[in-house]
């Protein structure tokens, strides 16, 4: 297929078998104007509504594709010049690929599910010098861009001198398409995950599958801002090898023509940069949904040492009590000591004590995180507890001092 970026004109001066002939007359190309809708099968199996158009190959070979649906956009032409001069036919293809996602509503399905359509509608437009436009070959085209089509081609109002206005036309129907899908995928970003942020409610295999579908969504819109490059470039071409050979009154028709391919350039890549934000945002969830697990999972894991902190001193104190330091046998039988009061108080004081320093030494921690964000503030002093801390440390470093000296 004839790359589009190549700078030499000559290089668009070919078809299937080879450069054509020079002495080639123009009456071997007029043909009466068609517009054909049809599918990629009944292009593949060859169209008999297609017999004597002299369709390009490459543009057979991309039915192929469209069958195997493994073609995500692109573009080509063919220029066959007349004593290497004057343009004697110009024919051009592009294919575009969208993907319209949706939520199911079908019996049988979760209303969680996404279900996905692959729209590749591509375009053969066939021109000459005499009879202008020659065949609008249309195949899987959506309906809207059908009908726009269709409309367009019943009231004659595209003047088919020049074959690159369809493309505005085409494109601009398409525009309307990428707009859709990439709306379509912000609102399953914005109602599917930025409103459930519990950690309850996240599921992460729908996250990676809306994330799956922005992903072709960028990729899609990124080959149709190539491929309209690639159509800008062509017409630049075509137009200076047409106004040599045309009327004056031409050039500003294919100034216009160039000035409206720009903007609809400008339309899909507003589309990708929305595509790309959407990208960005599903992985800023992505990120915000394992933060806010880990937050979960460490408030349990808090939980769990709380309750260790209640229990362990009874644990603790009970086990001193079970040594052989303490006998309370008794050949009576067994007897409750008159002491064992002493373990619920030691055990009350120890627990209320291993509870008391814990919530002390949190207080502290979250006075240090705030304290951290609010730098520089002039109203930002030390808590109680942190005074409080502060003190007790001096005075150890102080006993500990005094001892190091009396026992130097």
């Amino acid at each position: 297929m004839q790359d589009l970026h190549a700078q030499n004109k000559e290089e668009l001066n070919w078809n299937a078998q080879g450069f054509a002939p020079n002495n080639k007359k123009l009456e071997e190309y007029t043909e009466p104007p068609h517009l054909i809708f049809s599918s990629a099968e009944e292009l593949v199996e060859h169209d008999p509504r297609l017999s004597g158009c002299n369709v390009d190959q490459n543009f057979f070979r991309l039915a192929c594709h469209h069958v195997r649906k493994d073609s995500n956009g692109l573009f080509g032409c063919r220029t066959t010049l007349e004593n290497g001069k004057k343009v004697l036919k110009h024919d051009s293809w592009c294919c575009f690929k969208i993907k319209q996602v949706r939520k199911s509503y079908h019996v049988g399905h979760s209303a969680r599910d996404i279900l996905y359509d692959w729209q590749q509608p591509s375009i053969y437009i066939s021109w000459n010098s005499r009879d202008k436009i020659t065949l609008i070959l249309c195949i899987d085209t959506p309906n809207e861009l059908r009908v726009a089509i269709q409309d367009t081609w019943d009231q004659n109002l595209t003047e088919r001198n020049d074959p690159y206005k369809w493309y505005c036309l085409i494109i601009d129907s398409l525009t309307d398409l990428y707009d859709t899908s990439v709306w379509k995928l912000r609102d399953l970003v914005r109602e599917d995950v930025e409103k459930r942020r519990s950690p309850e409610s996240i599921d992460f295999q729908r996250i990676h599958e809306i994330a799956r579908h922005i992903i072709h969504s960028n990729e899609t819109l990124e080959v149709a801002l190539d491929t309209l490059n690639g159509i800008q470039q062509a017409y630049e071409l075509f137009s200076k090898d047409s106004s040599s050979s045309t009327e004056q009154e031409m050039e500003f028709s294919f100034r216009y023509t160039q000035l409206e391919l720009s903007r609809l350039r400008r339309t899909i890549k507003a589309s990708f940069l929305r595509s790309r934000s959407l990208s960005d945002r599903i992985h800023n969830e992505i990120n915000l949904a394992y933060n806010l697990v880990n937050q979960r999972d460490s408030f349990l894991m808090k939980t769990i040492a709380v309750m260790t902190l209640i229990y362990l001193p009874g644990s603790y104190i009970a086990s001193i009590f079970g040594m052989n330091f303490f006998d309370f046998s008794s050949s009576s039988g067994l007897i409750l000591s008159d002491k064992f009061w002493i373990y619920w108080v030691l055990t009350a004081i120890m627990t209320l004590l291993t509870i008391g320093i814990w919530m002390l030494w949190q207080s502290q921690r979250e006075h240090t995180q705030k304290a951290s964000t609010h730098v520089g503030m002039p109203n930002s002093q030390p808590s109680l507890v942190s005074r409080r801390f502060t003190w007790i440390g001096t005075e150890w470093r102080s006993a500990f001092r005094v001892k190091t000296k009396n026992i130097v």
